[in-house]
């Protein structure tokens, strides 16, 4: 099976990141987020990431329930 060129590419960055980790002071906005994720998921495991991603399933249907509700509100106006 070939190696996807994304994949290479992500793992550049993985990379790319591992050695800034140490000087936090230089890394961007978006690497720190990266950075924290990654801990967070060090941190909670498995069932964790289960559980924000149940969450946030949840609140995404809520949310297009909502739109949907609000939607059929303003065309009948």
């Amino acid at each position: 099976m070939p190696i996807d060129p994304e994949d290479d590419d992500d793992l550049k960055e993985l990379e790319e990141l591992e050695q800034k980790k140490n000087n936090r002071d230089e890394l961007t906005l978006i690497e720190r987020v990266k950075l924290f994720v990654e801990e967070i998921v060090k941190k909670v495991g498995f069932f964790g990431i289960l559980a924000c991603a149940s969450v946030s399933n949840v609140l995404n249907f809520q949310m297009q329930v909502l739109i949907h509700i609000f939607y059929l509100q303003d065309s009948h106006i």
